[in-house]
């Protein structure tokens, strides 16, 4: 993506083919399917997420980094539950359920942080090089956006896929070595490879939703810690879900829908 998006400096014809038209379209679309398109296609996680989305994704290059940026949530959202407690760590997921009752504090404090990025509350609680390294052993999805020759979503060896999936990703197995550098490595903000200005606009739009979350659930006695709020990448919306007091997941839909992006 980044030469695609440095063509589009070269001239006008050049950016209005890349931005805009059904060209533009085929180019991510592409670009999706081959860097992250068998999260959602060949892993459990990824599939129910589409499902709750229950629409079609419109193809193009705000999608394509949008989704980059956002799909830890996206497909995290709602995960934390004895059967199944995913968390997302420095824009990687790692599937923690096997460790749940040999945590140190309790399983009740991992999972009110599971099913969505909890970087800063790891990172907070100043965890050692050896809790570091077992976390990097239940790693599932690699997130290599940020290197310089890799793009997209990679598997491990841990990762569990659909018996038929076919994506050429599948059996490109990668490690997970960011969590076993130093603390002040680990503290510094990761940029993703994206434009600037989406990222800026995501940071804004999560602000304001947050806020409409709370503000529609502030009445609301059933909810068991906060409200979560995601983006959705295909419904272009965001959206919310809680825990309630009967420790059972409830996603809320849209809560703040957006309709321009791809104009």
């Amino acid at each position: 993506p980044r030469d695609v998006v440095k063509l589009a400096c070269v001239s006008r014809s050049y950016r209005g083919v890349i931005d805009r038209g059904e060209v533009s379209m085929a180019i991510w679309k592409t670009l999706w399917e081959r860097d992250y398109g068998w999260v959602l296609s060949d892993v459990d996680i990824g599939k129910e997420a589409v499902k709750r989305s229950n629409a079609l994704p419109a193809f193009s290059k705000q999608f394509y980094f949008r989704f980059g940026q956002t799909y830890l949530n996206y497909v995290l959202a709602g995960q934390n539950s004895p059967e199944r407690c995913l968390v997302g760590l420095h824009s990687n997921i790692y599937d923690i359920t096997p460790f749940l009752h040999l945590h140190p504090g309790s399983p009740d404090t991992l999972m009110v942080h599971s099913g969505k990025d909890a970087t800063a509350f790891f990172e907070d609680m100043g965890h050692s090089m050896g809790a570091r390294r077992l976390a990097k052993s239940l790693c599932i999805v690699v997130d290599r956006s940020g290197d310089h020759h890799r793009c997209g979503l990679y598997p491990t060896a841990k990762t569990a896929v659909s018996p038929n999936a076919t994506h050429h990703r599948i059996s490109m197995f990668v490690e997970n070595d960011r969590l076993c550098k130093s603390r002040k490595e680990q503290r510094r903000k990761r940029r993703i490879g994206t434009l600037s200005h989406i990222r800026e606009r995501l940071e804004m739009e999560h602000l304001v939703a947050t806020k409409k979350a709370e503000a529609i659930h502030a009445s609301n006695s059933s909810i068991l810690g906060d409200v979560n709020v995601h983006y959705d990448p295909i419904r272009q919306s965001w959206q919310a879900w809680y825990t309630n007091t009967s420790l059972q997941t409830v996603h809320v839909g849209d809560i703040w829908k957006l309709g321009y992006l791809n104009s």
